[in-house]
């Protein structure tokens, strides 16, 4: 932190770009998130039960958070001179998972569309078995449970599933922006 050595070096985030750590953290994000599902599915976690599937998320999810904490400090500390507004953090963690969404998005659409179609037909099964233990508490029909498979397939199979991936990224990204914005940010104290 050359800020703290000379107070004069502070950069005023206006006067700074960002776009190249989003690009570069939002691509990481996304090698991670399509290693991560090419693993799960290689191993068959994919379609093992949500138990057996949930630490392997906490892991993923903790990797994701790690990758994001490190593009906050990499601006933060390297092009703002130690300190980062709340709506700078946000912004930047968002723009990475949109990018990071839209790029899995993409790959998911052709690997369920081209180099594995078995893996979608996997992955509607998984699907089918939770709608189905779903709807026998809920009560739900079989023909609303169909409708449903039906739905999802369709949306797998059209190119609109990687516009649903980044809305999806901008609905969850916010989120997770909000939360890790109030954590990292690091206002300059003026006196």
């Amino acid at each position: 932190m050359t800020f703290l050595d000379n107070p004069n070096e502070f950069q005023d985030e206006k006067n700074v770009g960002f776009s190249q750590v989003v690009l570069k953290y939002g691509l990481i994000s996304a090698a991670v998130s399509i290693i991560s599902s090419l693993v799960m599915s290689l191993t068959g976690l994919s379609n093992a039960s949500m138990g057996a599937q949930l630490p392997v998320y906490v892991l993923l999810m903790a990797v994701a958070v790690y990758v994001l904490v490190l593009q906050v400090r990499e601006h933060r500390d390297n092009e703002l001179g130690g300190f980062i507004s709340f709506g700078r953090v946000f912004i930047i963690i968002l723009l990475a998972l949109v990018i990071s969404g839209i790029i899995n998005g993409v790959f998911q659409y052709i690997y369920f569309n081209y180099i594995n179609p078995n893996a979608m037909q996997e992955v509607l099964d998984s699907q089918r078995e939770l709608i189905e233990k779903i709807g026998a508490f809920a009560a739900l029909p079989e023909d609303k449970i169909e409708e449903q498979m039906d739905a999802a397939k369709a949306t797998m199979q059209s190119p609109a599933f990687i516009l649903q991936a980044a809305l999806g990224s901008i609905f969850g990204g916010s989120i997770i922006a909000v939360i890790m914005a109030a954590i990292l940010k690091k206002a300059r104290k003026t006196f």
